[in-house]
């Protein structure tokens, strides 16, 4: 009894260190942007701040394309499978290969892009250089710390990145022409980080990289397939967002709402430390305590909620005061003020999607439901933001992610609570 009370305590204990290691990380990341995203709106100015949020939205889909929903399926294998060296080896060596295949399909696709549309082409070394961050990211196996439950690695390599990166913007980037220079670091610090990463993964948990049969490919590819379908859809939606604003509405545009919304989202993805860290902790406890698990998982994302809430409350009442400290006075316009208040709502919704939703559906298998549902808000989207283009012009951007974040975790909700009463 008591060695089954200090097992479960340990398992507790290590959920709580993985949550304060990603809060650290979530953390430093949500703070670092605030410092360098004000900066170089400034020096570079909001246009050629608005060209590289357009290429990073669009590099944003070949991030997804190569992370292939492997963040969620091969951390759930290695969570299952971690003191099985021979396994994790299988799983290890499995996931880069597609992801390097993946990879080389995605470069593959950009330079097409480049030649044939002029939107791409005018400025192509920007897209280039911002595509190192997809390396970076496939060399990056977050998953497996995530899976082994050793997430202060994630904590030292992601953070180590973001000062590598938030340094050089401030020594390297002085007038406006240096702009070229921000894709590049950001790509650098993802790289180094990715190769240090597996240097650390080969000496410490004795895993190597081992040619697998291909028979063994097709399975994990399957696998992760079905979650794909969901990832990349609900991945897809904020690039395409900023994509079609610049397209329909130019650079300056985008630039404005891409400051704004990535100080909001940097608020909301605070939900991430804790999905992360207690999925691979509810999908072990779910075999022994169905009922037990679902609750737990309630409490958590209730108390995720009302800190949201009270967030978004706060930065509603300070607006004008929040964007005038962190940008200047003149960026305060019509436009970023509403775009401000409307995104606020984005918050408690990220936080139900992330830390309830998606957690639920996962780990009782549902995997067709999660993606199919993701799959349908991206159209969804896309129906809104053409819709509301129509109705009220450049403000379509932040009603559209509001409006899509709310379909999905409604619908969400509604299979969680069909499939609770076949399970509980």
């Amino acid at each position: 009894m008591t060695k089954k009370l200090f097992k479960k305590n340990n398992g507790i204990n290590r959920v709580v260190s993985n949550i304060l290691s990603l809060g650290i990380l979530q953390g430093g990341i949500s703070l670092l942007p605030l410092l360098t995203v004000p900066y170089l709106v400034r020096v570079i100015g909001v246009d050629l701040f608005g060209l590289l949020a357009f290429a990073n939205a669009t590099i944003a889909y070949f991030n997804v394309i190569t992370d292939f929903g492997f963040s969620l399926t091969a951390t759930r294998e290695v969570s299952l499978n971690r003191d099985d060296n021979k396994k994790i080896i299988e799983i290890f060596s499995s996931v880069l290969t597609i992801k390097l295949v993946l990879l080389l399909l995605s470069l593959s696709i950009l330079i097409i892009l480049g030649y044939i549309f002029p939107i791409f082409g005018d400025d192509f070394t920007i897209f280039i250089l911002s595509f190192g961050l997809v390396l970076g990211q496939m060399i990056f196996p977050q998953w497996f710390f995530q899976g082994m439950e050793k997430m202060q690695y994630v904590t030292y390599f992601n953070i180590g990145a973001k000062i590598f990166y938030t340094l050089f913007i401030f020594i390297l980037i002085n007038k406006r022409s240096d702009y070229y220079l921000v894709p590049l670091l950001n790509s650098l610090s993802f790289i180094i980080s990715g190769l240090i990463s597996l240097v650390i993964i080969n000496r410490k948990f004795k895993v190597k990289f081992k040619v697998q049969r291909l028979c063994v490919l097709k399975k994990y590819f399957k696998d992760s397939f079905k979650v794909f379908k969901g990832t990349f859809s609900y991945s897809a939606i904020a690039p395409t967002t900023i994509f079609l604003t610049g397209s329909f509405f130019g650079n300056l545009i985008v630039g404005y709402y891409s400051a704004v919304e990535k100080m909001i989202r940097g608020i909301a993805y605070l939900a991430s430390p804790i999905a992360q860290a207690i999925f691979p902790f509810l999908a072990k406890e779910f075999t022994e305590n169905p009922k037990k698990t679902l609750k737990i998982s309630i409490k958590i994302s209730l108390s995720f909620l009302i800190l949201t809430l009270l967030i978004s409350l706060f930065l509603g009442f300070n607006a004008e005061t929040v964007l005038a400290f962190l940008y200047k006075e003149d960026f305060i316009t019509s436009f970023t003020l509403k775009t401000y208040y409307i995104m606020l709502f984005f918050p408690p919704l990220y936080g139900i999607v992330h830390t309830y939703c998606t957690q639920n559906l996962l780990i009782i298998k549902k995997f067709d439901t999660y993606g199919y549902t993701l799959m349908s808000a991206f159209i969804f989207s896309l129906i809104i933001y053409f819709l509301l283009m129509t109705l009220i012009g450049k403000l379509a951007a932040p009603f559209t992610v509001v409006i899509t974040e709310l379909y999905i975790a409604l619908t969400l909700i509604f299979f969680i609570i069909k499939y609770r009463r076949e399970i509980v």
